[in-house]
């Protein structure tokens, strides 16, 4: 099959973020130059301050240092004392790096070495300038925009609110209060959810300092080839809308990345399959939708089903018909408010219903089936799938997935 990308698309396989925009702009006029500063490191503490310096990244990313691996430690015992067995040695599966330890010029501070991942805090001006996998999705400007303003929209929301609150709890204090609130905020009101997952090229050697140098190369050349080391398979919209914020002033903080080292090209495309291959979150889950009573007799109810005709039910959202997915049933139930428009209270009320549903589709004839099956084909045939579908559903004696025109009637 051939590519049916734009030339500038294709022009855009590979390459950052910022290297993209830098693509599209070509040739718009009055177009604006982003300068960032050359450095964007936090500040060192003193020895004094060595703890604080230790919890400061985690604190940064919303994390807390007390909740990561520690010795292991005995309550003090209330009553006689027991020798307890002694216990194997288990190396910790987390790997901090020693405080005050170097950034990577590349990918910013290290949290920790999980042995299959490294954890980083990543600033945006870095983050950038990483190439993006060849095969992701087509990256679309207009959509990490539309992300960074939703951001903005939330982030002055949560402000004014803060605001109010604090105004109205402390009057003599509020003035300077809300002014140093506004200036944390401009990053701490403003998150994306997760991480944005890095691949990193195993199979090929790193290039060191030392031999760059030993050719000539200059800083920069030697951070390019660096960075070609890396690539983002997941998170490139999330890192155009990072860079908006970026650019507009809003966004100072830096951003939790995560980095996979790859034995081959082949596994960088499984990475992203797994990836990718999440079921959206169903209406019907989301917070707010629908009551826990409904959304308990919904999974009670359709989770009833399918141990009774365990035939018909199948893991994959994209199952072709007589089959069903519990998910998808629990959401067009919920779509068509069946529970409301027939007055059912309980997974028991609900269960009867679908049962009682089911029987007078099992009373209809095959060739009332069939009619419905050839409405809007060519000569009237039916189709041979559908055909064998209805087969498959006589044979269990289940219906409900060969037609949703139950729900509505």
């Amino acid at each position: 099959m051939g590519d049916h990308r734009t030339r500038e698309q294709q022009q855009g396989r590979g390459k950052s973020i910022a290297e993209q925009e830098a693509l599209r702009s070509e040739g718009t006029p009055h177009q604006a130059t982003i300068v960032f500063p050359a450095s964007h490191s936090a500040t060192t503490t003193t020895a004094t301050a060595a703890a604080a310096a230790e919890a400061a990244p985690f604190a940064e990313a919303g994390l807390d240092r007390a909740l990561l691996p520690a010795e292991p430690s005995v309550e003090p015992s209330m009553g006689p004392s027991v020798e307890l067995p002694a216990e194997p040695f288990v190396e910790p599966l987390v790997v901090l790096p020693p405080p005050g330890a170097a950034e990577d010029p590349v990918l910013g501070q290290l949290l920790a070495d999980l042995g299959n991942k490294r954890v980083y805090l990543t600033d945006v001006p870095k983050l950038m300038r990483l190439p993006v996998w060849e095969r992701q999705r087509v990256y679309r400007p207009e959509r990490a925009k539309a992300m960074a303003a939703e951001c903005l929209k939330r982030a002055v929301a949560a402000e004014e609110e803060a605001s109010g609150e604090l105004e109205s709890s402390s009057t003599s204090t509020s003035t300077s209060t809300c002014t140093s609130s506004s200036a944390s905020s401009r990053t701490g009101g403003m998150a994306f959810p997760g991480v944005i997952t890095l691949y990193e090229k195993a199979w090929e050697p790193a290039v060191s300092f030392k031999a760059a140098a030993a050719s000539d190369a200059s800083d920069e050349a030697w951070l390019s080839s660096s960075r070609a080391r890396f690539g983002v398979v997941d998170g490139q919209h999330r890192v155009g809308a990072l860079r908006e914020l970026f650019g507009r002033g809003a966004w100072e903080g830096r951003v939790l990345v995560e980095v996979l080292p790859l034995p081959g090209p082949g596994a960088v495309a499984e990475l992203f399959t797994d990836i990718n291959k999440a079921e959206p979150v169903k209406d019907v889950d989301l917070p707010g939708a629908a009551s826990e009573a409904e959304r308990g007799a919904l999974s009670a109810a359709c989770g009833a089903l399918a141990e009774a005709f365990p035939d018909l039910f199948k893991e994959s959202a994209r199952c072709r018909l007589p089959h069903v997915q519990v998910d998808n049933l629990r959401e067009a139930i919920f779509e068509a408010r069946v529970m409301d428009r027939h007055g059912l209270a309980t997974e028991t009320d609900l269960l009867a219903w679908l049962l009682k549903e089911n029987d007078k589709l099992a009373a209809k004839s095959d060739r009332w089936w069939l009619q419905q099956g050839t409405k809007g084909r060519p000569g009237n045939r039916a189709d041979p799938a559908y055909e064998k579908g209805l087969a498959k559903a006589r044979a269990f004696g289940f219906f409900l997935g060969l037609s949703n025109h139950w729900l509505n009637h």
